[in-house]
């Protein structure tokens, strides 16, 4: 795969003292900065047409590599009915390891990395270096002035995908209701090694739902690594999926909520064994589907 484009900010070791002398506020002791993101923003340009842009910026992007794998164990139906909305299993148990691997970008120019110290850094100097900056030049120009080093990164860095352990377990309750739980556990944040990757939030939801082939409806129950609560909720209608990870978006008027939406389209191409294009449409029973033996390879 390719990823287009990565940053990271980097802060930490913050330190100061209050100020001495007629001068009220605090002075600047210590503290460290480091930034950094892709190459291929620096290929932007405001003299070239939005299409030179888009190659360019394309074209200065790196190759990444990354791998799923996963086993799900099926817990198959007795009930033999025929009702096209009849689901063949009572238990799915999942347990999968996601987003392995990493993607590399090229320093941008302007990455850098900043050490705090220089003397007489106070609050008052840094908001005026601070007040008029429009541009990442500026920025560091201001950085550079009041940091007792200040270096430019050059090279190349990794970000990690979020290589996570998901296991899940749905449920069929009754006719067209379903309960699902999964749980997600976070790989990279068990290495001691500091590296840069990205976080994913999930960390446990328990979603009820009804459902058949083509309508469903969805809320989900969401506890994430923030500590937040989420209940959500979700519509289906043939192909088409569209929700809402926090309902309180909806019904908030003054703020966003923490969360989002999303949508979905679900193209599965081929012939369905429905009856239609000269298929059969005829049922294997839950008995024989028990019968059946692995294939080998």
């Amino acid at each position: 795969d390719r990823a287009l484009a990565g940053g990271y900010i980097n802060a930490g070791g913050l330190s100061y003292i209050p100020a001495t002398g007629s001068e009220a506020g605090y002075l600047l002791t210590e503290g460290r900065l480091q930034y950094g993101y892709s190459s291929n923003f620096d290929e932007i340009d405001s003299n070239k047409t939005s299409s030179t842009n888009r190659k360019n910026f394309y074209q200065h992007s790196m190759s990444g590599i990354s791998a799923d794998a996963g086993l799900e164990y099926i817990l198959l139906d007795d009930n033999d009915d025929k009702d096209e909305n009849n689901f063949a299993y009572r238990t799915k148990i999942g347990i999968s390891l996601m987003d392995i691997g990493r993607n590399k970008f090229r320093y941008s120019s302007r990455s850098s990395s900043v050490i705090a110290g220089k003397p007489n850094i106070s609050d008052t100097l840094i908001e005026r270096r601070f007040s008029n900056i429009h541009s990442i030049d500026g920025f560091n120009d201001s950085l550079a002035g009041i940091a007792n080093s200040f270096t430019q990164l050059k090279g190349a860095f990794n970000m990690y995908q979020p290589a996570r352990i998901i296991i899940n377990v749905d449920q069929h309750l009754l006719t067209n209701f379903f309960l699902n739980a999964e749980l997600t556990l976070a790989v990279l944040s068990l290495i001691p090694k500091k590296i840069l990757y990205i976080k994913d939030m999930n960390l446990l939801a328990i979603t009820p739902r009804w459902e058949t082939k083509l309508l469903g409806v969805y809320f989900p129950v969401q506890l994430n690594t923030q500590k937040q609560l989420w209940v959500g909720g979700a519509f289906k209608a043939g192909p088409v999926l569209f929700g809402t990870h926090n309902i309180a978006n909806i019904f908030s008027k003054n703020k966003m909520q923490a969360g989002g939406f999303y949508f979905a389209l679900t193209i599965r191409p081929g012939k369905n064994n429905d009856g239609q294009g000269g298929q059969s449409s005829e049922r294997i029973s839950g008995k024989t589907k028990r019968s059946l033996q692995c294939p080998k390879f």
